[in-house]
């Protein structure tokens, strides 16, 4: 399963956010007008619009960390850190 290219971006006003890719809209999110949810609102769009950002990083440090692998060093907390972040790209691709 592929997502949609990014960069994702929110647009829009307090109360009412897109989050859009050069397609178009992914998602849209609205919420009353209250100062508390309005703030809220902004920091979930910003979170969902972080999300290919988010994955690309994550395989990158997946990516990396496998290579260190063979190293003396590795431990079980290792392996702990590996395994919460395939947990993370597996779900971020429906695969969870």
């Amino acid at each position: 399963m592929e997502h949609s290219k990014g960069p994702w971006e929110t647009d829009g006003r307090v109360g009412h956010l897109d989050i859009v890719c050069p397609k178009g809209r992914i998602a849209m999110m609205d919420c009353e007008d209250d100062a508390f949810w309005a703030a809220e609102l902004e920091a979930n769009a910003a979170l969902i619009a972080a999300a290919p950002d988010m994955l690309a990083a994550l395989e990158q440090a997946y990516q990396q960390l496998n290579t260190w692998m063979n190293d003396d060093k590795w431990d079980d907390e290792d392996e702990a850190v590996m395994e919460q972040i395939w947990a993370a790209i597996s779900k971020a691709k429906g695969a969870d």
